[in-house]
């Protein structure tokens, strides 16, 4: 887990990039000691996508839209607790670049 914490350095970068690649999970918590381009710089390979900027919404909270219910993540969120995610509201968010499909 890695929970709102700045970006690693080269060497634990490294080091988390070989987990990963060993069939270790992570999972990313984003919060305000999150910088994107620092998380891009060291974390490309781990990313599932490069996050592009922190934003925070003044006028209304913002949503989740979609979910892929098929990942595993996801799981505990398929059915009754989907609506529950679905329906939590945000005031600041990360964008991540768009998908390719």
């Amino acid at each position: 887990l890695m929970l709102n914490v700045t970006a690693p350095g080269p060497e634990a970068a490294a080091r988390l990039q070989r987990f990963v690649d060993g069939g270790g999970g992570l999972l990313i918590g984003l919060g305000d000691r999150v910088e994107p381009e620092a998380y891009n710089a060291q974390l490309a390979s781990v990313l599932p996508r490069p996050l592009r900027a922190v934003r925070s919404s003044t006028e209304a909270p913002v949503g989740i839209s979609e979910l892929d219910e098929a990942h595993p993540a996801l799981a505990p969120f398929v059915g009754g607790a989907r609506e529950g995610l679905l329906g939590a509201r945000f005031w600041r968010y990360v964008q991540v670049e768009p998908s390719s499909n």
